[in-house]
């Protein structure tokens, strides 16, 4: 959904993801670029794709993991939002890097009721789509955390309950 939202408000977007189809989805859904978080040098493709600034936001949803790449691709005076805690909870941060740069780092665990309305006003203009893997019946569950464990999907799995 941030992909989708960040571009129809005009950002050009990066994304990371782990496999060739989920790096065209990504494309479909509106990112400019994306790499495999998997490879050594995605930071540096991301630093070459914005002329060595970098990013001025960088939302991550994966945690600590993550943070150390995420923190190098923010340009001066960027700003990390953290939306998960899925690799660690914990992270080490040099503090230097983030006054010296003037990095913000925030936290959100979501919006506002009226960041809601907006949201879904920009679903029913057309402008915003759910991105929905797949329905699996209640019966299921144990394959929709397996899918998801395994990183085996791409948007939300909905358990559907009869």
């Amino acid at each position: 959904m941030s992909i989708q939202l960040a571009h129809h408000l005009g950002a050009r977007v990066f994304a990371t993801t782990s496999s060739p189809e989920k790096m065209k989805q990504a494309v479909e859904l509106g990112a400019t670029g994306v790499f495999d978080y998997r490879r050594a040098d995605w930071v540096e493709g991301v630093q070459a794709a914005t002329g060595g600034r970098g990013v001025d936001l960088v939302q991550d949803n994966v945690g600590a993991a993550s943070w150390p790449s995420s923190l190098r691709v923010l340009a001066a005076n960027g700003r990390l939002v953290s939306c998960g805690s899925h690799t660690g909870a914990s992270v080490e941060v040099e503090i230097g890097q983030l006054y010296h740069r003037q990095l913000r780092i925030l936290g959100s665990n979501g919006g506002t009721r009226n960041d809601l309305i907006a949201a879904l006003e920009l679903v029913a203009e057309g402008h915003l789509r759910p991105v929905i893997d797949r329905i699996l019946p209640l019966d299921r569950i144990r394959d929709g955390h397996r899918i998801l464990e395994e990183g085996q999907h791409f948007g939300k799995i909905v358990i559907e309950i009869a």
